[in-house]
């Protein structure tokens, strides 16, 4: 089905589970006109009821499954409007992959990418043409581990039978499938002897606030009634995770991580929305105890959606990702389209720095996904799925064809700090400046690539010096903006209470830029204690280890550009990424 169409839906197949509702559409794809399995286990047939009634008394594999529980159900079907394209092709769409592939020839052939997760990736399925490494995981295949795979490297070719509506960002890349298990020691390791990996993805973090818990049967708040009752005080705390995972990117610069911002905001979240008849007895892991009440408000309300980042996706180091919406067809990458979904984590850090970084298609993309028949996978099925999961593996999807232009035209990988430069220098974003609800905006692979490749913009590095750095620039055209980032030593764990504001930055460079009139022109900041409030760039900005300067108009006057740098004297040495937009340095 595609955007913009009428598309007449006899009936609608609702089965009671994936598998099922897989093996349904096996059965009648053969005797219908037209069918479309969406993962989420409803088929649409457009097909007379006569035709449908018929073949399902014939097909054997059906018979006895309709009647199920009653689970399954035939109905009559509205006619369906779709005004997005619900794939991972959309994916592309929607961050102008398909204009970086054009221009400059990539797709993540000799790149590969970490991906740590709950489980092994499906390497049978024929999406991954074999490009799938198990590394230090066994067992079954997981699920949610093939659709984050998928979204980064699923071959997506139809002339080998591939479904091309689940093609990866990145199809000729190679997966390198972790479990999630002691994560953060794995990595330590996998960082000393992997070198030439750059770019891993983490579409995961640990429990806080509301979960359900399915073992038990009964939802359980991860916060601690000791610090506070209401609030779970670990969201948007930087932790030691988070400064863990900050020192391996500070030992290992080459690395880009990507993290899913996580999807507290869902509705589905809050355990009245999942059971109206939900009497307050819940599980409190902190106290290993079951209690009955207080009623605790539902994650997405505790600080009205903001402050619901959590475990290392609250780093410095790491570029994490938010979800946006499905861009309807025939319409293009502006702000007025870039839309956070509703179930997406918002800022800010407890400090107050500006997460999540960009946001990427996290809407209803399509992947290949694991269904076991017969004691055997199915090595072809796909199906769809929504999360700041499959947003992650979006993003680490361009950061791949930006390693591949960037072995290609600067004669090496990108490192970590000029990864997020690339991708924060040129996200668009729905407002002015940067927002605690979806960072710095939307990826734009087209405009990234051509910064690493040298044809609009140009990114720089720099080391720091006692003394400041000055770089003259010279007006060229388009949009005038600095885009500065670092990889900064890890701080101290914060041990505080409930939003703790001890700032996490280890060093803080300041960027300035002075206009032809003499005037100075500052970062973007946003203010923690006014969370929905817009960005303001009057002051240096003494949060971020990100800091980007917009110019939003012309300047007039006889003087030249000037971007200066200063640093603490105990950061001299330390490697500065600068992405220049507008501008040419004059040196």
């Amino acid at each position: 089905m595609s955007g913009g169409q009428e598309v007449p839906a006899d009936y609608l197949v609702i089965a009671g589970s994936d598998e099922i509702a897989l093996r349904i559409a096996d059965a009648l794809r053969p005797h219908v006109s037209d069918l479309n399995y969406q993962y989420g286990r409803v088929l649409t047939l457009s097909s007379p009821t006569s035709q449908i009634a018929e073949v399902l008394k014939k097909i054997p594999t059906v018979d006895g499954v309709v009647n199920v529980d009653r689970k399954i159900v035939l109905r009559p079907g509205p006619t369906i409007r779709m005004t997005t394209v619900p794939f991972s092709k959309n994916a592309q769409l929607a961050h102008n992959v398909p204009g970086l592939v054009e221009t400059y020839k990539v797709s993540g052939k000799g790149i590969d990418v970490a991906v740590w997760d709950e489980g092994p990736v499906l390497a049978s399925h024929l999406e991954f043409d074999g490009r799938v490494e198990l590394r230090d995981i066994a067992g079954e295949p997981n699920d949610h581990a093939t659709q984050v795979a998928g979204n980064i490297a699923a071959r997506g070719d139809k002339s080998k039978g591939d479904d091309p509506d689940a093609q990866g960002i990145a199809p000729d890349s190679r997966i390198l499938s972790f479990s999630w298990k002691d994560d953060l020691q794995k990595l330590r390791r996998f960082a000393e002897t992997e070198a030439g990996v750059h770019i891993t993805n983490h579409s995961y973090s640990v429990n806080c606030g509301w979960q359900y818990v399915k073992s038990e049967g009964m939802f359980a708040w991860y916060g601690d009634p000791r610090i506070s009752p209401a609030e779970d005080y670990r969201f948007g705390k930087y932790d030691a995770r988070g400064a863990e995972i900050d020192a391996i990117v500070a030992d290992h610069p080459r690395l880009s991580i990507f993290i899913a911002a996580g999807n507290n905001r869902d509705p589905k979240a809050d355990p009245k929305k999942r059971d109206p008849g939900f009497d307050g007895m819940h599980l409190l892991p902190v106290l290993h105890a079951t209690v009955d009440g207080p009623m605790r408000p539902e994650d997405r309300q505790h600080d009205g959606g903001y402050d619901t980042l959590e475990d290392f996706g609250v780093a410095k180091n790491v570029i994490t990702v938010g979800a946006m919406e499905d861009i309807a067809k025939g319409k293009k990458l502006e702000p007025a389209n870039v839309k956070v979904t509703e179930f997406s984590n918002w800022g800010p850090t407890d400090d107050g720095r500006i997460k999540p970084d960009v946001l990427a298609n996290g809407s209803d993309l399509r992947t290949p996904i694991v269904v076991k028949m017969g004691g055997q996978y199915d090595k072809r099925a796909t199906g769809n799925k929504n999360g700041t999961s499959m947003a992650s593996p979006t993003a680490a999807g361009v950061a791949a064809l930006l390693t591949e232009l960037g072995i290609a035209r600067r004669g090496r990988p990108l490192r970590g700090d000029e990864m997020k430069a690339m991708l924060i220098a040129t996200a668009v974003s729905p407002q002015p400046g940067p927002s605690y609800r979806t960072g710095w905006g939307a990826i734009d692979a087209l405009a990234a690539g051509a910064i690493v490749a040298g044809d609009s913009g140009v990114l720089i590095t720099r080391t720091a010096t006692i003394e400041p750095i000055q770089i003259e620039l010279a007006r060229t055209s388009g949009p005038m903006r600095l885009t500065m980032t670092w990889i900064d030593p890890p701080a101290g764990a914060n041990e505080g209470g409930l939003n703790d504001r001890s700032s996490a930055l280890t060093f803080d460079f300041d960027l300035e830029l002075i206009d032809p009139i003499g005037k100075p022109h500052f970062p973007w900041s946003l203010d923690p204690e006014r969370p929905a409030a817009e960005a303001t760039a009057s002051g240096p900005n003494r949060r971020d280890n990100v800091e980007r300067i917009d110019v939003d108009r012309e300047i007039d006057g006889t003087g030249g550009w000037l971007a200066k740098i200063t640093a603490p004297a105990k950061a001299a040495g330390h490697q500065i990424a600068i992405a220049i937009q507008g501008f040419r340095p004059l040196e």
